[in-house]
């Protein structure tokens, strides 16, 4: 089953070249404000490696994060998951700056 995303923000959808490391970016997103303690290892790693810059997606990491096991470990398995934060990625391969914001909904579902 192909996995449906979609940002939105200010309930305008965002209009992203999709690809893992965005997909991967909603999953860290997710996982570094929510209280979960099977995610404490990465949010600890993530301060540690990344300080206050943008988080760092090379292709290796986007690729095994966006499994399906995986994304129903996060909050994006409820389907849409609103951001409480700012957060900033940095793909690595093309010096793509990805930014969510506070306020913008995820959305993940399974067509």
């Amino acid at each position: 089953m192909p996995l449906g995303t979609e940002i939105k923000r200010k309930n305008r959808t965002v209009k992203v070249r999709w690809g893992e490391f965005h997909v991967a970016a909603m999953m860290i997103a997710s996982v570094m404000e929510t209280d979960n303690p099977i995610w404490d290892d990465l949010r600890k790693e993530i301060k540690e490696k990344m300080g206050d810059g943008p988080i760092t997606i090379g292709g290796r990491d986007a690729y095994s994060l966006v499994a399906y096991h995986i994304i129903a470990q996060t909050p994006l398995n409820d389907g849409e998951y609103i951001l409480k934060e700012d957060h900033e990625f940095l793909d690595p391969m093309d010096g793509e700056v990805f930014k969510l914001k506070a306020g913008d909904k995820l959305l993940c579902w399974r067509n």
